[in-house]
């Protein structure tokens, strides 16, 4: 099954396109005022910076989930593809406080943190609730990540984290909003 980046459930989706349809208006009004010269000038610039901003927003919507019977996948807004077994997710869970959906695989120290801007996104949580064992609600403290109370229940120490067995801390800045890029953390490279 696949759950495709869900525009409406973003409930600031809208302003990306206000902007860019601003810009070029802007950059229209400029005829008005200024001299032809200049006006083309400051249109084409804003021309390709809506290009430019479109292509960024199109990168955004073609973030997905796709599930299959061993696991899932998660598309980024960035072209990565992140893949998830099943049978190897250790911790996986819905973050109250966050509103966040989360799977993490020990063996391969890597997270993925999925907010609800994805079309059934319901389902896909049911699906991974029925194919994993772990699967719980989690209620973190004041200022708490999941990555901090993976560390605490792992019993990974300050010591411990500079190993090839730690939880990178990548994804702290878009887990607190609900920008439509998928928090993630990549895989830790074998020496």
């Amino acid at each position: 099954m696949t759950y495709n980046y869900n525009l409406k459930a973003n409930k600031n989706g809208y302003v990306p396109f206000l902007f860019i349809a601003a810009i070029v208006l802007g950059a229209l009004s400029t005829f008005l005022f200024l001299s032809t010269v200049t006006a083309v000038i400051i249109t084409a610039i804003a021309v390709w910076a809506a290009v430019k901003m479109s292509f960024s927003l199109r990168k955004i919507l073609s973030s997905r989930i796709e599930t299959y019977t061993e696991g899932f996948n998660v598309f980024l807004s960035d072209g990565t593809k992140l893949e998830f077994e099943y049978k190897l997710i250790t911790h996986a869970g819905f973050i109250t406080n966050s509103g966040f959906v989360f799977a993490y695989e020990a063996s391969l120290d890597r997270i993925v943190q999925l907010p609800k801007v994805f079309i059934n996104f319901e389902d896909f949580v049911e699906e991974l609730k029925e194919n994993t064992t772990c699967y719980k609600d989690y209620t973190l403290e004041e200022g708490q990540t999941i990555i901090d109370w993976l560390k605490a229940d792992l019993g990974i120490t300050e010591k411990e984290e500079d190993s090839d067995n730690e939880i990178s801390e990548t994804t702290s800045d878009n887990a607190e909003t609900e920008n439509p890029e998928i928090d993630n953390t990549p895989e830790n490279e074998e020496n």
